[in-house]
């Protein structure tokens, strides 16, 4: 798996021998480490007001 960040896109290079459940869990992942993301931000935003 590749990963790259540019600008403001994230690009998601999976091999080409991966199964669809696999990809479904890499985007669940991905989904789930936006979103802790987000709440961590959020958290900091809040400490600095």
């Amino acid at each position: 798996m590749l990963i790259r960040v540019a600008g403001d896109s994230i690009m998601l290079s999976p091999p080409l021998i991966m199964t669809p459940n696999e990809v479904e869990e890499i985007i669940s992942k991905f989904g789930d480490a936006l979103k802790a993301t987000e709440e961590r931000i959020g958290e900091l935003k809040s400490r600095k007001n």
